[in-house]
C-alpha cells in the first residue's frame, strides 16, 4: 500500500471514530431536546464539554503526539470555559481518564508553537485549564463501534442486524450536517436525541429497506423481514390483511394465482379437536393495488377451477359491493378460505368492521398504502417477483 492510500485509510477511519463517538453522546443525553455540536467549536461540543477527538492506530502515546490538540483546546478555554478534553487512542494506552499537572502541560505545550502558529497562555490560565481539562485513553475503533451498536439496540428495541441499519443511516445523518453547512453556517451543524429519534421513527421500514439492500444485500433483507413478521410457528386465529401493490401494466396472473394460494395454505387453518372442525385461522384478505379488471377475473376464475372457495363481496353478475358478503365468516361448513379487496376504496370500511386482532401488512414497490386510524406493517419490496421468491 502506497503511503498516500495508507493515510486516506487512517484519516477516514479517524474520521469514523470522531462521528461514531458523537452519536455514542447524543444517545447518551437525558434530554433529548439538547443540541450536540458538531465540528463548530472543536469536533464535538455540548452544553457542558468541548472535545477532540483523536484515533492514532499506528503511534504510541508522546508529548508531541498531543501538543497541537492541547495548544488548540487552550486557545478556546481564553474565551470558553466548558470543560475541555481529549478523546484519543493510543496503542500503548490502556482505557483511562487521567488529569495533569502545570508541569505536566507545559512539558507537552513547550514553546506553544505550531508549525508558523505561535501560541501565547498565561500561566493563570493554564492553571485555571489543567484544572478541567481531562484525557480519555479509550478503546480500540471496533470496541467503540460495538458499544455504539449496543445503544442503537437498546434505544431503539431491535435486534443486531437492524441496529447496523439504523447506524448507517444516523451516521450519513451527521455526515449531512458537516458537509452541508459550510464555515460560515457552522452554527447549524447541530443534532439532539429528538431528532435521531424522529429520522428512525418516522421513515423505519424505508430506512431499513435501502440501507439493508446497499450494505447486506436483498436475500438477508427479506430473510430479516420473513423473520419479523411472517415467520409464526403458532398461526393464531388473527384477522390478517395483505395489501399488496402491483407494478403498472402488470398482467402475470400465474404470479397472482401462486401467491394467493401460499397465503391460503400458510394462514387459512381448519384442526380437528374431539371429532369437531373449528377454524383455528380464518380466510385471508387480499387486495392488489393497480390490478386489471381483466387480471383480477382471470386469477379467480382459475382459482375456482381449483376449487377454493373466496368471497369478494359481490354475489351475482352486474350486483352491487355487498360488505357483508365479504365478511361473512369462515367456518368448517362454507370452507371460506381466501377473501378479496377489489378496490382501495373499500379497505378502511372492510377493516374498520373486523373486531378481532388485526395484523395488516403492506408490501409495496414505490407509494405505501395510508390509511388513518390503521396501523399498518410497511414493508418496501425491490421487485414484485421477491414476495414469492423469499417471503411466502
Amino acid at each position: 500500500m502506497s503511503t498516500v492510500l495508507d493515510g486516506g485509510y487512517y484519516a477516514i477511519k479517524g474520521f469514523n471514530f470522531q462521528y461514531d463517538y458523537t452519536i455514542i453522546r447524543i444517545l447518551e443525553q437525558t434530554n433529548e431536546l439538547n443540541e450536540i455540536e458538531i465540528e463548530q467549536t472543536e469536533d464535538y461540543s455540548d452544553e457542558n464539554i468541548i472535545v477532540q477527538v483523536k484515533y492514532k492506530e499506528r503511534a504510541n502515546f508522546s508529548n508531541s503526539q498531543v501538543k497541537k490538540p492541547l495548544c488548540q483546546l487552550l486557545e478556546i478555554f481564553k474565551t470558553d470555559k466548558r470543560k475541555p478534553v481529549l478523546y484519543a487512542y493510543f496503542k500503548n494506552k490502556e482505557e483511562q481518564e487521567v488529569s495533569l499537572s502545570l508541569q505536566d502541560l507545559n512539558d507537552i505545550i513547550g514553546d506553544c508553537k505550531i508549525k508558523n502558529k505561535q501560541y501565547s497562555f498565561e500561566e493563570e490560565l493554564k492553571t485555571e485549564f489543567i484544572n478541567q481539562f481531562r484525557i480519555i485513553f479509550t478503546g480500540k475503533y471496533q470496541e467503540q463501534f460495538e458499544v455504539l451498536i449496543e445503544k442503537i439496540i437498546k434505544e431503539f428495541n431491535c435486534e443486531e442486524e437492524e441496529a447496523l441499519i439504523y447506524y448507517a443511516q444516523i451516521y450519513k445523518y451527521i455526515e449531512k450536517k458537516v458537509v452541508k453547512n459550510a464555515p460560515e453556517d457552522k452554527h447549524q451543524r447541530v443534532c439532539s436525541k429528538k431528532e435521531v429519534k424522529e429520522l428512525i421513527t418516522n421513515s423505519r421500514e424505508v430506512i431499513f429497506h435501502s440501507s439493508y439492500t446497499q450494505f447486506l444485500g436483498k436475500e438477508k433483507y427479506y430473510k430479516f423481514i420473513y423473520k419479523r413478521f411472517f415467520r409464526e410457528t403458532n398461526i393464531n386465529f388473527h384477522e390478517r390483511i395483505f395489501l399488496f401493490e402491483l407494478p403498472e401494466n402488470f398482467e402475470d396472473t400465474n404470479l397472482l394465482i401462486q401467491l394467493t394460494q401460499k397465503i391460503m395454505e400458510r394462514y387459512y387453518k381448519k384442526v380437528t379437536f374431539g371429532g369437531s372442525t373449528i377454524i383455528k385461522s380464518p380466510a385471508p384478505y387480499i387486495f392488489f393495488q393497480n390490478a386489471k379488471d381483466t387480471v383480477l377475473k382471470n386469477m379467480k376464475t382459475e382459482l375456482l377451477y381449483e376449487g377454493i372457495i373466496f368471497r369478494d363481496g359481490f354475489c351475482f353478475e352486474g350486483a352491487d359491493f355487498f360488505l357483508k358478503n365479504l365478511l361473512e365468516e369462515s367456518t368448517p361448513q362454507n370452507n371460506i378460505e381466501l377473501k378479496f379487496i377489489n378496490r382501495y376504496e373499500y379497505i378502511k370500511e372492510i377493516i374498520s368492521q373486523l373486531q378481532r386482532t388485526k395484523k395488516i401488512y403492506n408490501l409495496y414497490l414505490d407509494k405505501r398504502i395510508e390509511q388513518e386510524g390503521l396501523d399498518i406493517n410497511h414493508i418496501k419490496i425491490e421487485d414484485f417477483s421477491d414476495i414469492n421468491e423469499f417471503l411466502f
